[in-house]
Order: C-alpha cells, then structure tokens, then sequence
C-alpha cells in the first residue's frame, strides 16, 4: 500500500516541495533551540517545540508519499527511543497525568529519524554535522551576549546561564566537543570542526559542571591517545600518554576542589534518589509519570515525610532512578534497551568507523560521556536540549553505518 502510495503521479510535485520545506524548518530550529523561540515581525514568534513539530509532521508526510532524502529507516537507537516513548506515554496516560513534557520528547524522536534521513547523504551528513556546531555555538553566543562576565570564569556566575540549568548545558557540550574534535582531521570540515569543539569547551568550561568536566576530560584524553597512535604502533608515544594522564590528575584535582563547597548538595542529591525510590516502591508497574511535573505532584511531599523539610526539585539526578520512578517497571526495562543499543553503537563506532582511529574514538567517546553523565541527571527532562542529543545520535548512527546508500 506504501509502495502504492509513493508511485502516484500526481503527488509528484508535493514529493519535490517537501525536501526543501523541511530543510528550512530544519534550519529554523537550529535559531530557535538557542534563543528558545523563532522570533516574527511584529513581535510574534514560534517556539522550538513547534518548530520541530512541524518539521516531524513534513518528515513523516514526505516518508509516506516517498520525497527524496526523507525516508524513514529502521534504526537501532531509534527503535530504543521509540519503545522508551512507549513506556512513557504508557505512564502518563495510567496516572491521567500532564502531556507536555511527552510531547516535546515525541518531537524529539520525531526529529531524530529526520535528521536520520536527512544524514543519509555524504552533504546531508556535513549539514546535520554543522547543525549541530551551529546550534553549539549559538547556545554559548547567547550566554556570553546575556552576561560577558561568564568569561571571567567565576563559579558564581554559573548562575546567570539563561538557556538552560548549568549542569545540564555542561552535559550538553562534553557530549558534542569529542563529534567536532573527531572531525579535525576531514579535511573540507577541519576549521569549521575546530571552531566548534573550542566554543563547545568554553562551553563547559563556562557551567562549572563538575561532572561535565571530568566527562569532557576523559573523553578528550582518549581521543588524544589516539591521535598519538602513528605509524600503525600499538601503543601511542609515552608524552602523549603522560600529558593524558596529568591532564586527568589535575582535573580529577580541580573537581574535587570544587566539591569542597558543595558537599550538603552532595548529600541531598543522596536523599532526592531515596525518596524518588520510595515513589518507584509504591507506584511499580506505571510509576508516577513521565516528566518532572508529575514528579512535582508527588515529591515535595514525600520528601518532607522522609526528611523533615521541603525540597522542590523535580528529578532524581540520575537517569535509571527517574526512568523507573517516572515509567515504573515497563520504563526501566526500555531504558536499559535504549542504554545496550547505545552501548552498541559506541563499539561499532571504536571498531568499523574509518578513515580515521581518531574518528572512531571521539564518536565512542562521545556516547561514553552521555552514559556516564546520565549517573547524575535525567537527560529527557530538559526539553530543548532533547533535540540536540537525538541529533546526534542519528548523526552519529548514519557515520558508523557510512550511509551505504549514498548517492
């Protein structure tokens, strides 16, 4: 019936307009997700989430009718998101709770197979490439043009970030810095490549995310031991192995320098997973509901019955505890799914991503940080910052396939 569908004629000039429609749509939501709405004149504007909407609606029409560079494939990771959004509509819709967070999420699944589609060519692949550079270096423009005295480098000033919270956009950054840093050594993207990892490091740099630094800075040490691998040794050369790990020393340092002053944020962080397992403990089979507002509707009282004060934060900074706490059961077993397949595509990228071993490490490299900061954050809770992980992942997925059907 789809194959139907696709050969009729006269559906051929809504074939050729839908390409070149969702590229501009796609284009806008990389001016979007940073200011977080497009802005009109006459002072109206179109918000992200819209924007993205849209784009997935032309996606998913232009799939069905058969356009050019906008067929959607089975994937991997995409099939993980997908039964991920599964058990979170599931939950929401058995507790009768609150949709927005869930349909900003859908978006973003949504736009993960588009920008697939997109990346199935050698050029769409450099366009989603330098999609995602763009976007990083808008987001930081952004913060520098909301408060300069971010580039002092003070930690108080962690607190003035405007597009999202700090440790989130720390996130954010240590995950794109290693993509940008693999791709230095392609040539037509070399300096294009090397501007985005240096605005995706002040980035970091600028949140004062301890986790996120660390993150970035194993994730940059592995990449620079193999870019020390030369003349097909085994072992790169004892300089670059030493700076690597003095580089890992002095910032193992420096974080726990920085977490002398936040030991009772420490401790709460301790609290906030104890009470949102007691939540998952009562509420197993369907959890309390995906996003942080149906959290809110149980925490804050749990949390004073548990500790005897009030606490108002809406997710348990830690991705296996809010999944669970927010799905229930049916929530941890998709989490763990999209987990394995992520961890799937980190090995196919260490081992078959050519030409380059520098490529292939920075791509494992980036997935690695995404997993390992997932231990102190909910990434699906922060609804802008969604596309930008989905993104790269289907950028990511479409470089370690090498897009065999490209033209």
């Amino acid at each position: 019936m789809l194959e139907t569908l696709r050969s009729v004629p006269a559906l051929e000039p809504l074939r050729r307009a839908l390409p070149p429609l969702a590229a501009a749509l796609f284009a806008l939501l990389a001016v979007a997700l940073p200011l977080g709405r497009f802005p009109l004149p006459g002072g109206e504007s179109f918000s992200y989430n819209s924007l993205a909407r849209n784009l997935v609606v032309v996606g998913a029409i232009g799939h069905l009718v058969g356009a050019r560079g906008l067929r959607f494939e089975r994937s991997p990771v995409g099939t993980a998101l997908l039964a991920w959004l599964a058990a979170a509509a599931l939950s929401c819709a058995a507790n009768r709770g609150w949709w927005g967070d869930l349909r900003g999420f859908a978006a973003a699944v949504g736009v993960f197979f588009v920008a697939r589609a997109f990346a199935a060519t050698e050029r769409g692949e450099r366009r989603v490439f330098h999609w995602l550079g763009l976007v990083a270096v808008g987001i930081v423009l952004r913060e520098i043009a909301a408060d300069p005295g971010i580039l002092a480098l003070r930690e108080s000033a962690r607190e003035n970030l405007v597009t999202d919270h700090p440790n989130t956009l720390g996130f954010l950054f240590a995950l794109l810095a290693p993509l940008f840093l693999g791709r230095l050594e392609r040539g037509p993207d070399h300096g294009a490549a090397l501007l985005y990892a240096a605005f995706s490091v002040v980035g970091v740099a600028i949140t004062f995310s301890r986790s996120a630094w660390l993150a970035l800075t194993l994730a940059l040490v592995a990449t620079a031991l193999a870019a020390g691998v030369r003349g097909g040794r085994r072992l790169p050369s004892t300089a670059v192995t030493l700076a690597g790990l003095a580089a890992a020393i002095a910032m193992a340092l420096v974080v726990a320098w920085l977490s002398a002053g936040r030991g009772e944020a420490d401790a709460q962080r301790l609290r906030i997973m104890e009470t949102s397992l007691s939540l998952f403990r009562d509420h197993p089979f369907f959890g309390v509901g995906f996003g942080s507002r149906n959290l809110r509707t149980w925490f804050p009282a749990r949390y004073i019955e548990l500790f005897g004060e009030s606490l108002f934060l809406f997710h348990s900074h830690n991705f296996a505890i809010d999944a669970v706490t927010g799905c229930g059961i049916a929530g941890g077993i998709a989490a763990g799914w999209l987990v394995w397949r992520l961890l799937g595509l980190a090995r196919r990228a260490w081992r078959d991503v050519a030409p380059t071993r520098v490529e292939a490490v920075s791509l494992a490299a980036s997935i690695g940080v995404f997993l390992a900061l997932c231990l102190v954050d909910m990434p699906f809770y922060h609804g802008r910052l969604t596309f930008l992980f989905t993104v790269a992942w289907a950028w990511i997925e479409r470089r370690v396939e090498g897009a065999p059907e490209r033209a």
